[in-house]
């Protein structure tokens, strides 16, 4: 999967739609193109948050890949967001 349909894929979500995909660096990419970052930023109660994650691309090989990949990064961003406000409280 080349990143550029990954990207297009996560921001398909709302949560996710502001999500970049690409490389650490241009020869990280050209060294290994199999290993690309995810980041962004998500806004939880009010406060804007970064995210980063590195993944590997060998490892998406279906459908299915792809849809736990956006659950797990969701799942994330809810997690925050109820330590978030529990702070707030």
């Amino acid at each position: 999967m080349v990143d550029a349909e990954l990207q297009t894929y996560l921001r398909s979500f709302e949560s996710l739609k502001d999500a970049n995909v690409g490389y650490r660096s241009e020869m990280a990419g050209a060294l290994q193109p199999y290993l690309v970052v995810i980041h962004g930023h998500v806004s939880l109660y009010g406060q804007i948050h970064q995210y980063e994650t590195e993944i590997d691309l060998r490892e998406m090989s279906s459908g299915a890949d792809l849809e736990k990949l956006a659950a797990l990064l969701i799942k994330s961003f809810e997690m925050a967001a109820k330590k978030e406000g529990a702070l707030a409280h």
